[in-house]
């Protein structure tokens, strides 16, 4: 069984805007499928599938699954 570490405080920039663990994954994924790099893709899309439950909000995943249509879809 994993354990979770407690978050530690990262430094903050002046106006920097931090994004969520959510956002950077939703990223990479997008940015994976756009490549066509489906393998890594698939990683991805399951580690959003585990956030999504653990936050228990599917509607994030809606996104996610219409970026992978588009990028499967034949042109």
């Amino acid at each position: 069984m994993m354990r979770r570490q407690a978050s530690r405080s990262l430094p903050r920039q002046a106006g920097a805007v931090r994004s969520t663990l959510h956002d950077d994954v939703r990223k990479a994924f997008e940015r994976a499928c756009s490549e066509n790099d489906f393998e890594v893709a698939e990683y991805l899309l399951r580690t959003l599938e585990a956030i999504a439950r653990r936050e228990l909000n599917d509607s994030s995943l809606d996104r996610a699954y219409r970026v992978l249509a588009h990028c499967l879809a034949p042109s």
